[in-house]
Formats: C-alpha cells, sequence, structure tokens
C-alpha cells in the first residue's frame, strides 16, 4: 500500500503543482491583458489629444483665413476708393487744363484783334 500511497502522494504533488503552474499562467495572463489594455488607454488618450490639437490648429487657420481675407477686402476697397479719387483728381486737372486754354485762346484773339 506504501506504494500506491506514494504513487498518490506523486500524483497530488503534480496535480498541486499543475494548479500553481496554472494560477501562475492566469495571473500572467490578466497582468498581460492589464498592460495591453493601459497601453491602448494611453494610445487612445494620444490619439484624441493629437486629434483636439489639429481641430484647434484648423480652427486657427480658418480664423487666420477670415481675418486675411477680410483684410484683403479692406485693401480692394480702399484701393477702388484711392483709384476713385486719382481719376478725379485727372478729370479736374484735365477740366483746368482745358479753361486754361480756352481762356488763353480768347486772349490771344483778343490781343490780335487790338
Amino acid at each position: 500500500m506504501s506504494g500506491n500511497g506514494t504513487a498518490a502522494t506523486a500524483a497530488g504533488n503534480e496535480l498541486h503543482l499543475a494548479q500553481a503552474e496554472i494560477r501562475q499562467l492566469k495571473a500572467t495572463v490578466a497582468a498581460l491583458r492589464s498592460g495591453m489594455e493601459e497601453l491602448q488607454a494611453g494610445r487612445d488618450a494620444a490619439i484624441q489629444a493629437a486629434v483636439a490639437g489639429c481641430r484647434d490648429e484648423v480652427t486657427q487657420l480658418q480664423r487666420t483665413v477670415l481675418a486675411l481675407r477680410e483684410e484683403l477686402e479692406r485693401l480692394r476697397f480702399e484701393h477702388a476708393d484711392q483709384l476713385e479719387r486719382q481719376r478725379q483728381a485727372a478729370e479736374d486737372d484735365l477740366r483746368q487744363l482745358r479753361e486754361n486754354v480756352v481762356a488763353l485762346r480768347v486772349e490771344m484773339e483778343r490781343a490780335r484783334g487790338r
């Protein structure tokens, strides 16, 4: 019977070792799973931060584009206004020159007629 007892004890020890190894493997799997979940959460957070940063940059760029468009439009109006003033001044100069020509002709004709 001692042979059976020793065999039973050896089988019990093997079973105990196998169960301990299973527990250890389960703990390792749980730790690895937890580590993977933490890595994934870190990646997700990094991705969300990058996306938020990109959104902020896009918003800033859109505001900049809008401001530049408004400035360009303002400059166009200023330029058109300046051109109109220059055109008006040129027309005034031309009118005055024509009036001077007429006055000088009249004066010359008077001088000849004397």
